[in-house]
């Protein structure tokens, strides 16, 4: 009974944050209009395109031209 309780726990709290994910919508087209998005509802944001496209890369991630990071 407490294996499955664990198993069951575990599985809501994976569609909880699968739902809360979705639920944010998807990602600007642009990364300019995404900096600019963030910008205008109180977060600072900032583009890079040259660091860690690179790291990214170096992991063997490929496609990545910009990262958009806000907080």
């Amino acid at each position: 009974m407490k294996k499955f309780v664990r198993i069951m726990s575990f599985a809501l709290v994976a569609i909880m944050l699968c739902v809360t994910l979705a639920s944010c919508g998807g990602p600007a087209k642009e990364p300019a209009d995404a900096v600019a998005a963030l910008k205008e509802n109180g977060y600072t944001a900032a583009e890079d395109k040259i660091i860690i496209p690179a790291a990214l890369k170096l992991l063997g991630v490929e496609g990545v031209k910009s990262v958009v990071s806000g907080s």
